[in-house]
């Protein structure tokens, strides 16, 4: 549901371009970038070059998943650049990946108070925010991501599960929507739309939406589940008719 691989596949580092190593080092596919990173880091004298190495070896480790190996690097670099936002913000995402909000975000708050600009740190913010249920401050973030990237389908369709929860259906659905445009296949915009129709009552319309899901993916366990809760409710509610 997080999809932190993507949140990560389109970061990149560099402080300086000096050498074919680090400029190929975050470009590479993420098993080429730990080699590649790994090998810079170990040869590189200069602090830049091995901040370089650090950053795209953990984005790489976050791209595959490997939260623990990500965190390692993005602490390393913290000690190593503590100026930089790249390092406080890598190692937020990787506690986000660990669905663990609260380390998260003081980490973001260090990497937004250095660049308050780093769109995707913004975006993870925000769903560390929405995981806490603070969701005016998940929607202040959502936002903001998406006026420097209005293509953030990540953020669009997270703040439409924020709109939802604070019974603002119209503006939920209107980013479920959008982001289901953009995403067709994409499970999780379902996932909202079918939430926003079950916060406002409607069981069928949510049905249809957890239907729609297992078409896209039939052994999606969530939305079985869900769907049989919602099944039962609705069977309750006639019997009591």
């Amino acid at each position: 549901m997080l999809r932190i691989a993507l949140l990560a596949a389109t970061l990149s580092f560099t402080i300086t371009n000096h050498s074919q190593a680090q400029s190929t080092c975050g470009k590479a596919d993420p098993q080429t970038a730990i080699r590649l990173c790994t090998e810079l880091f170990n040869g590189a004298a200069d602090p830049g070059a091995k901040s370089t190495a650090l950053a795209n070896r953990a984005i790489a480790y976050l791209q595959l998943g490997d939260q623990d190996a990500a965190l390692r690097d993005a602490f390393l670099l913290r000690l190593i650049s503590p100026h930089l936002a790249i390092g406080h913000g890598l190692a937020g995402l990787a506690f986000l990946g660990k669905l663990d909000w609260a380390n998260a975000i003081p980490l973001l708050d260090e990497a937004l108070k250095i660049d308050a600009k780093q769109q995707k740190f913004l975006s993870a913010r925000g769903r560390a925010l929405l995981g806490l249920q603070r969701y005016d401050e998940a929607i202040a973030d959502f936002t903001l991501a998406i006026q420097l990237d209005a293509n953030d389908i990540f953020s669009i369709g997270q703040r439409g599960s924020a709109f939802s929860k604070k019974k603002l259906f119209e503006k939920a659905l209107a980013d479920a929507n959008y982001a289901i445009k953009a995403e067709p296949t994409n499970v999780n915009w379902y996932f909202v739309r079918a939430e926003v129709f079950t916060n406002k009552g409607d069981i069928s319309g949510a049905i249809k939406e957890l239907e729609t899901i297992l078409t896209l993916d039939k052994n999606n366990f969530q939305a079985k589940a869900i769907k049989a809760s919602l099944e039962l409710a609705q069977q309750v509610r006639k019997q009591s008719k």
